[in-house]
Order: C-alpha cells, then sequence, then structure tokens
C-alpha cells in the first residue's frame, strides 16, 4: 500500500521533520496517516497536536480523510487543534479579547480597498484588476513585522485603507496574524500553544516571513516538534509575501530535522511528468528531485501551434467536444490570467455545445487561472495563451526573479493534468505577432499543427 519513500516518513518518531512533496505524491494522505499513527500508538494525546494549513480546503480535506481512513478514533479527532493557520490564531484571540473586531466580507474589503486607491492614486485607477493587485500588495506589505513602508502609490493607498479599516472597527485576514504576533511579543505564548508537541504544516512553502516568526516563536518557547511538508517548485505566491526560503532551509533553522522526499506521481501519464520534470529542472534556487510515474499509459503532452485568437478558441471547442463524446472525462481550461479566459468563456456561456453531456455521462468542464488550478487536478488540461509577449500580461520571461516563479506557475498549470496536456501557441494575438513562452523549448514538449491534431488524439 505504501512506498518506501511514503513508509520512512511514516515509521520515523515524533521528531522535527520537513517533507518534500512533488505533485501527486500523496502528501495529504501521508500526513494524515503519520498524524494518525501517532494517536493509534497513543505515543500522543489529541489535545496536543496541532495541524495547519493555509486554506479552508485543505483543512477540511485533512479532517475528512482522517475520519475516512481512521474510524477508530473517532471522538479523539475532536480534540485535535486543526484548521487553517488564521483560524487557530483567530480562535486563540478571542479567548484573550471577547470584543475582537469583526472580519470584514471579502465584498466590503473589495469596497474599503477601492475607496483607499481613489483616495491615493491621482487617475482613476479602480478598475478589478487594480484593486486585486492593491488587496495582494496590502498582503504582502503586512507579511513583515513591523510593516515596511515607503512613499509609492500603494503604500499612500494602503494607509489610508488601514484608516477606514480602523474607522469600521474592522479586521482583515492579515490583521489576524498582526495582533496575534504583536500579544505573543509582549506576553508570551498562548498557554494552548504551550502544550503542543506535535505541530503538522501543509503547504510549507507558503509561509511568509511573519508566519515563520510565529512557528519559530512556538516551536522554541513549547515542547512542540514540527513536522513541515510543502513543495518549493509550487512555490507561487510571494506577491503576497510567500516564501519557500523556511522549506529549503528549514534544517538551518530545525538543526536537529530529518529531511525526506515523496518523489513518486500517482497522477500523471509518464509523458506529463517527463515533461514537467524537464521544465523544472532549470530553476537552480530549488531542492533536486524529480517525479516517478507510476501509471502504466503514456498520456499525451503536446503544444498546438494556431494561427491567432480565434483559431485558439476554435480549437478549445474541437478539443472540448472530443472528449466529452468519449467516457467520463473531467476537463480543464487554463490560462496564466482571468483576462485571458474571457473571450472563451463569453462563447462557453452563449453556446450550449460545450455544456452538453453525450450518451447521459457525468463531465466537468471548467475554466481556471493557474493560480486556481493550485491543488486540483483534472483528466484533459488544455493551457491557453502560451507565448511571452501577449497583449494580456507583462513578459516576465526574462526578469530572473520573476522568471523562477512563472516557470513555478507553468509547472504547476502543467502537472494538474493526469492523461492530456494540450498547450496552445498562437502566432498572432489581436494583429500582433507573438513568441512562444520559452518554457515551452525548456520542457522539450512535442509540437504539433491544429490540422495533425484529428489523427494525433488518443487517451
Amino acid at each position: 500500500m505504501w512506498t518506501e519513500e511514503q513508509l520512512r516518513v511514516l515509521e520515523e518518531p515524533i521528531r522535527d521533520m520537513v517533507v518534500f512533496a512533488g505533485p501527486g505524491s500523496g502528501k495529504t494522505t501521508v500526513l494524515t496517516e503519520y498524524m494518525a499513527r501517532q494517536l493509534v500508538t497513543r505515543d500522543i494525546e489529541p489535545e496536543h497536536i496541532m495541524s495547519l494549513t493555509f486554506t479552508r480546503k485543505s483543512a477540511t480535506q485533512l479532517g475528512k480523510r482522517l475520519l475516512e481512513q481512521h474510524p477508530e478514533l473517532g471522538t479523539q479527532l475532536d480534540k485535535l487543534h486543526l484548521g487553517t493557520f488564521h483560524s487557530q490564531l483567530f480562535h486563540s484571540l478571542l479567548r484573550k479579547m471577547p470584543d475582537i473586531p469583526v472580519l470584514l466580507k471579502s465584498s466590503e474589503q473589495y469596497q474599503l480597498a477601492k475607496q483607499a486607491v481613489s483616495e491615493a492614486f491621482s487617475e482613476n485607477s479602480t478598475g478589478p484588476r487594480v484593486i486585486q493587485n492593491f488587496l495582494a500588495e496590502v498582503t504582502r506589505l503586512k507579511s513583515t513585522f513591523p510593516v515596511a513602508v515607503d512613499d509609492s502609490p500603494y503604500v499612500r493607498a494602503f494607509h489610508r485603507y488601514e484608516q477606514l479599516k480602523v474607522a469600521e472597527k474592522r479586521w482583515d485576514f492579515d490583521d489576524i496574524v498582526l495582533e496575534f504576533l504583536r500579544i505573543l511579543e509582549s506576553h508570551g505564548l498562548p498557554l494552548e500553544f504551550q502544550n503542543v508537541r506535535l505541530m503538522l504544516v501543509d503547504e510549507f512553502q507558503d509561509t511568509n516571513a511573519l508566519q515563520w516568526r510565529i512557528f519559530e516563536r512556538i516551536r522554541s518557547n513549547s515542547s512542540a516538534r514540527m513536522y513541515v511538508v510543502g513543495d518549493d517548485d509550487q512555490s507561487i505566491y510571494s506577491f503576497r509575501g510567500a516564501s519557500s526560503e523556511w522549506l529549503v532551509n528549514f534544517e538551518s533553522y530545525v538543526p536537529l530535522a530529518t529531511r525526506h522526499y515523496l518523489q513518486t506521481n500517482f497522477r500523471s501519464a509518464r509523458t506529463i511528468c517527463e515533461v514537467a520534470s524537464t521544465l523544472i529542472q532549470y530553476n537552480v534556487d530549488r531542492a533536486p528531485k524529480t517525479m516517478r510515474p507510476v501509471r502504466l499509459e503514456t498520456g499525451v503532452a503536446q503544444a498546438i501551434r494556431v494561427r491567432d485568437e480565434a483559431d485558439e478558441i476554435e480549437t478549445i471547442r474541437f478539443l472540448v467536444e472530443y472528449y466529452l463524446r468519449g467516457t467520463e472525462t473531467s476537463i480543464a481550461v487554463l490560462a496564466r490570467t482571468r483576462q485571458q479566459l474571457l473571450p472563451i468563456l463569453q462563447i462557453y456561456l452563449r453556446h450550449t455545445s460545450f455544456r452538453k453531456a453525450y450518451d447521459g455521462r457525468v463531465h466537468s468542464l471548467e475554466f481556471r487561472t493557474f493560480h486556481e488550478a493550485k491543488g486540483q487536478e483534472w483528466d484533459v488540461v488544455i493551457i491557453l495563451g502560451a507565448v511571452a509577449n501577449s497583449p494580456y500580461l507583462r513578459d516576465r520571461s526574462t526578469e530572473s526573479t520573476e522568471s523562477s516563479e512563472e516557470r513555478r506557475l507553468f509547472f504547476v498549470a502543467c502537472t494538474r493534468a493526469r492523461v492530456c496536456l494540450y498547450i496552445l501557441v498562437p502566432k498572432f494575438y489581436k494583429t500582433l505577432c507573438v513568441r512562444s513562452l520559452c518554457f515551452l523549448s525548456e520542457s522539450k514538449i512535442e509540437f504539433t499543427r491544429k490540422s495533425q491534431l484529428s489523427s494525433n488524439l488518443r487517451g
């Protein structure tokens, strides 16, 4: 049932360890099994375990898997400190601050951000993209302690946003972390964290400087051992202040920690693994690892040359309708930005042929950005707009600090595919001649033309 590399992790006693887990390597399954084994053997009581993730979906999935895999643990699971990083800190703050400010809803935060930006920027720049970029900048600024300041328009808008929030007596999610750290610095570690003996952290590559400071304080002021798992090759949130530094250099910060790798890929066919592995080797600032596929089929990984945006949309329609005629299949159309997805989404909404399921079979068709696709998987993945100088996005391929993250983001998109990966490469966008994304040549993916697609389809 378990691979040798998984067993090496599972058979470790409670100790500090870092696990590098590639795409589709079963990291969540191993993490939950490791936690369950400590409970089953009674090496630790459930109230001394804290398991943290960075999204509500991951936290829910973790609890569900624990219950499914080990129903015999029963009520023990209710005593675990299991949840998102923010929720655990928030509940701790509630014990000290009964009158804690109400958290802003997403729509409310958006409106405050819009007001702050409109007041701070001289020009009228309150479009959705500007506001979303500003909110990401807010999180980035609040990922350090104390908050970094300068006199840029974004920082002026940030200060105005904070003023508006105080006037409304409200908090955003970043305030939870800042307030917890303020109390930690002045009053020490809360009792519930002092009792932690095992702290498990999923998606550790998404940690920022503030969060690491809290982790380090918990570890050094309690008897806690840390089990951290993540993949530096999937670190794609630096614009929010996240960094894989603490994952990659974990043993430097925690000298007695052991290092493990989960490199067996249970998700993707061989060709997809080869393409993704070849691509990510171009990043030098990474822990060396590869993907070893388990699935027997060769699969499909192709870059398809198309003429322009209209031809690209028609190719997507062709591929979707082809796979909808077959057995039950999940399909995703992925793009770097939401703006790139808009033309195909508009056509999808107008034409029912995209949404039709054949012979009564149930199919899944989703449209996602690369960031939204993180943590998900589909049988067929179609990536559109694989060009470097698209009108839809700035060319980041030659900027060394950003090109590594862009390569990781493309790696994430490719590794969402189980059986078939198609990458569309237009020659023109809005009459502008565009260049193929350099990641395609780096990956050594097979190129084909749309005219050859019919004879090549398989999977």
